[in-house]
């Protein structure tokens, strides 16, 4: 649907809804990356073959970082004051704003998949109970716990 219904006598009613529409892209997508950015991974190892029973532990969880929320809040704004202050025209701000949906709505998803392909892959094989081990997943916040 690309016309929006003239149900009001604003002028750029058009470009209302399409901000309308951003907001609630982008709400939705920071949602679905709150709630499916989260996971746990651990992993045991013996820490002496002559202690069997004294396994060490390492759990690794996932959770959504704030620093996400802060980019697509900055890429809005600046994707949006541009469209309105660039666009010659309604149509093509009408244009620019849709874009900017798609951009700003992308973002949460980008970065969940991205940290769920590198959740996946964490090496605890290279790991030794005592030493440190540090592993990078972008997009979200680690928090580790060693036992």
């Amino acid at each position: 649907m690309d016309r929006v219904e003239q149900t009001t006598s604003l002028p750029a009613a058009e470009v209302f809804d399409r901000l309308l529409r951003i907001l609630v892209a982008a709400t939705g997508a920071g949602v679905i990356y709150g709630v499916l950015a989260r996971g746990s991974v651990g992993g045991c190892q013996l820490v002496a073959p002559a202690a069997p029973s004294a396994p060490g532990c390492m759990q690794l969880t996932m959770e959504p970082s704030g620093w996400i929320y802060l980019v697509m809040a900055l890429v809005a704004i600046v994707l949006i004051s541009s469209a309105l202050r660039f666009a010659a025209n309604e149509a093509a701000a009408v244009r620019s704003l849709r874009i900017t949906a798609i951009v700003v709505s992308a973002i949460p998803l980008v970065a969940l998949v991205v940290a769920h392909v590198f959740f996946r892959f964490v090496p605890f094989e290279d790991w030794q109970y005592g030493e440190d081990f540090t592993y990078f997943v972008p997009f979200v916040a680690i928090e580790q716990e060693l036992t």
